[in-house]
């Protein structure tokens, strides 16, 4: 739990919108967690005014806390996190299962 000034909150907000842009959902201003998701964002994130938002966002945290700010956050899918495999493309993949018919989510004969 990070306590916000007001420059901090702007800098959230600020995040908080270019991720909805990008992503469709952002983190609510109440989460506990609200600054280690930003900066998890901002790793993974093209934009280059994220990145500067970033960094001075963690120039305003606590040395404690910028200790303890996660380097990257795993790749997430639909709710679940996807193991990142760079041996394997993901046609490679797909042509390693079982070749089965799907018809909206359910096996076709």
């Amino acid at each position: 739990m990070h306590i916000l000034s007001r420059e901090t909150v702007n800098i959230a907000m600020q995040m908080r919108q270019r991720m909805r842009n990008e992503r469709g959902n952002a983190p609510r201003l109440t989460e506990p967690d609200l600054v280690e998701q930003l900066l998890a964002y901002a790793d993974c994130s093209a934009d280059e005014q994220v990145k500067r938002l970033a960094a001075r966002l963690r120039e305003m945290l606590p040395e404690s806390e910028r200790a303890a700010a996660p380097a990257a956050s795993p790749r997430v899918y639909r709710g679940r996190a996807i193991a990142d495999d760079p041996e394997t493309s993901p046609t490679e993949r797909a042509s390693a299962g079982t070749s089965r018919k799907m018809y909206r989510g359910r096996p076709v004969e």
